[in-house]
């Protein structure tokens, strides 16, 4: 089973300086080295003076910054023990979202941080649904399409090939693929597979 904690804490230290209503940043991972030296992995948006500040190196992907920065906060140690969903910061907090593969990890979590010297709050314990949410009839359909080579390239099979093994109309496959598609597409954006 697996869960995502979503929690809540102050704003870190290296990140307080800056106006997080005219920013934006996702963390999305912690690579550490030199013992307990840690960098964020990260995607920002907004004032090119806060890049600067921040450190680390960073490439331009459009108006959006892409990179890494020096982390020096105690955060860092939790996020890179346990799997960071994400993180971000927003006037006043700091949200965080970790994988968890049992509901009693939030303690575990939750007295690191507090050792850490770190308070947070839960905001919400999500448990995650297999299969990225998708229902029965999506899952066999991208099962039997997998299986026949819809999904190859030259493709081994059409779409009437998947539907009648489904045992359904053209248009329902069509609709059941393309529906298992966006799912398994948004779960993935999302960080939940």
């Amino acid at each position: 089973m697996l869960f995502i904690i979503v929690l809540s804490t102050r704003i870190p230290d290296v990140l307080s300086s800056y106006d997080w209503s005219k920013n934006s940043m996702r963390i999305f991972g912690f690579k550490r080295y030199n013992d307990e030296k840690y960098v964020a992995l990260a995607e920002f948006k907004g004032q090119s003076e806060v890049l600067q500040s921040l450190g680390g190196r960073w490439s331009s992907q459009g108006n959006v910054y892409v990179g890494y920065f020096p982390f020096h906060d105690p955060l860092a140690k939790v996020f890179y023990k346990h799997h960071l969903a994400s993180a971000y910061p927003v006037p006043g907090e700091f949200i965080s979202s970790l994988y968890i593969t049992k509901k009693s990890e939030v303690k575990d979590v939750l007295k690191e941080m507090y050792e850490l010297g770190i308070t947070a709050k839960v905001s919400k314990v999500i448990r995650l649904r297999p299969y990225a949410g998708l229902s029965q009839r999506q899952l066999e359909a991208i099962r039997v399409a997998y299986s026949l080579g819809y999904f190859d390239f030259p493709k081994k099979a059409n779409i009437n090939d998947v539907a009648k093994t489904l045992g359904v109309t053209v248009s329902t496959a069509a609709e059941l693929l393309r529906r298992a598609q966006k799912r398994l597409v948004e779960a993935y954006l999302r960080g939940v597979i």
